[in-house]
């Protein structure tokens, strides 16, 4: 909760945050080999990771998000699966830490936790244009 007070400086700082939230992230499988996909996909991820840890359960859900609200296609079913494993879990902990920054009078925290879990819902960076969330319009 400490690094999350701190105001993100950026839209990759606001993903990160949204990993480092969801903790039960060390349930995210990484299965045998799959640390070739998380290779692969972190080449079309926009913002880039430590390729040491390619084989962290941490990693892979920072991917996992980034993939999300970047729209990037997942190179096998079971990063679909996981994908909504990892966002499933993460709704309920930023609700309370949204609750919980509020109580406190945490603004800065509260209007950043709101963001992540804004990017949650409608799949899309924070950053990005209004009109993403429109199913017909391509941009």
């Amino acid at each position: 909760f400490q690094m999350i007070r701190r105001p993100p400086r950026s839209t990759q700082s606001r993903s990160s945050a949204a990993s480092d939230v969801y903790k039960r992230q060390d349930e995210v499988p990484v299965r045998h080999n799959e640390d070739h996909l998380n290779e692969s996909l972190a080449k079309i991820c926009p913002y880039k990771v430590n390729m040491q840890t390619l084989d962290s359960p941490h990693t892979k859900t920072l991917l996992l998000f980034q993939a999300y609200f970047s729209g990037l296609p997942l190179p096998i079913r079971d990063f679909v699966t996981d994908t909504k494993l990892t966002l499933d879990g993460c709704v309920r902990i930023v609700q309370s830490l949204i609750d919980l920054s509020a109580e406190r009078g945490f603004l800065s925290t509260t209007i950043n936790l709101m963001h992540i879990m804004q990017m949650i819902m409608q799949g899309v960076w924070v950053s990005e244009s209004a009109l993403y969330n429109l199913s017909l319009i391509h941009i």
